[in-house]
């Protein structure tokens, strides 16, 4: 019995989503409404890279619409090489672009490799401006 890290054949790359528990800038969702969301990216995630995990916090933010922002969240990870991220990432890409519109979101947080990033509609950029 050996550890794939012997080997040099882990899985260095990855991806996570922030599913939020709210829409329209605060407005809590039902709790079977937020499972639905993160059943979403849990068997989207299992699809294109085998599995993945799930933990659960509270994120805050500033929204430009409604102040201090406190909610529920999950972060939905995966780990995976790189040759699945290169093939996959454009369609996570697109795929949280639409949930950010329909969820009501003025963004989405997505992390790739300890780096966050937000996807955010063009729409809520022009409101910011």
């Amino acid at each position: 019995m050996v550890f794939d890290f012997l080997k040099k054949a882990g899985s260095d790359q990855k991806i996570a989503v922030y599913v939020p528990s709210t829409s329209n800038v605060g407005t809590p969702i039902s709790t079977k409404a937020f499972n639905k969301r993160i059943k979403f990216f849990q068997h989207y995630f299992s699809k294109k890279f085998g599995g993945s995990t799930e933990s659960n916090s509270v994120g805050t933010y500033v929204s430009e619409k409604g102040g201090l922002i406190k909610e529920p969240i999950a972060k939905i990870e995966v780990f995976t090489k790189r040759t699945p991220l290169k093939k996959h990432i454009k369609d996570f890409e697109k795929t949280v672009l639409n949930k950010v519109k329909d969820w009501g979101q003025e963004s989405i947080a997505v992390e790739k490799n300890n780096v966050l990033h937000f996807a955010t509609r063009v729409e809520a950029l022009k409101e910011m401006i």
